[in-house]
């Protein structure tokens, strides 16, 4: 009857462990669901900023009949600035 009793116990206990631990993993998976709704906004609103600002530069270097920077001036400078 002892051996019932304690296994009981044991029992209930790991429920209760297994009930605060859902808890736990329901408060990440809100908290979670926050960060990525939060990341989602600012990502939109970096590429959107992005966007404008290509447009913005894209209509000066025509009014100032620039021609744009080609992809071997933008792999030096990267280059250039990964060795400083």
């Amino acid at each position: 009857m002892v051996d019932a009793l304690e296994s009981a116990e044991r029992v209930g206990a790991v429920m209760a462990s297994l009930h605060t631990l859902e808890q736990r993993v329901r408060a990440l998976e809100a908290r979670l669901t926050e960060v990525e709704g939060g990341y989602g906004e600012t990502s939109y609103r970096l590429r959107r900023d992005s966007v404008r600002t290509n447009l913005n530069v894209a209509k000066l270097m025509v009014h100032m009949q620039l021609t744009p920077t080609t992809d071997a001036e933008v792999d030096a400078a990267l280059d250039e600035e990964d060795l400083t």
